[in-house]
């Protein structure tokens, strides 16, 4: 089990490799969301683009899984950040290229960096614009 520190380590971390990456680190910070149910199982995160709110459940999860959600959410920040309209699967390509790693989908249906389902399965919902 991991600690609220432990995610904030990985968020930082993970920002830091975006602004070495692209030269442009996003104006996001992490929220451990305590009021949202988060009421299906597979949901963990989301963004508004400028604050990455994740449930309590993910402190349960394994790190690969932990950085996949991260990597995904930071991906739609910077969507956001230009306002762009995308789509799931275009968040996990774009997270792909930053990170340089593979984003996967294990046996829940939760993102992952381990291997697993790959591209976004379709009935995820992975072809809607989003924002």
């Amino acid at each position: 089990m991991f600690s609220e520190e432990d995610l904030d380590y990985y968020f930082r971390y993970l920002l830091l490799i975006v602004k070495g990456n692209i030269g442009f680190k996003p104006k996001c910070k992490l929220v451990i969301d305590l009021k949202s149910p988060y009421p299906n199982k597979r949901d963990f995160a989301m963004t508004d683009g400028r604050t990455i709110y994740v449930s309590p459940k993910v402190l349960k999860c394994k790190l690969p899984n932990i950085l996949a959600l991260l990597m995904h959410e930071i991906a739609h920040v910077l969507y956001m950040s230009l306002n762009q309209s995308h789509t799931e699967r275009e968040t996990d390509l774009l997270a792909e290229s930053v990170f340089g790693v593979k984003i996967y989908y294990d046996d829940n249906l939760v993102q992952t960096i381990s291997g697993g389902t790959r591209p976004r399965p379709k009935e995820l919902g992975w072809y809607e614009s989003l924002y």
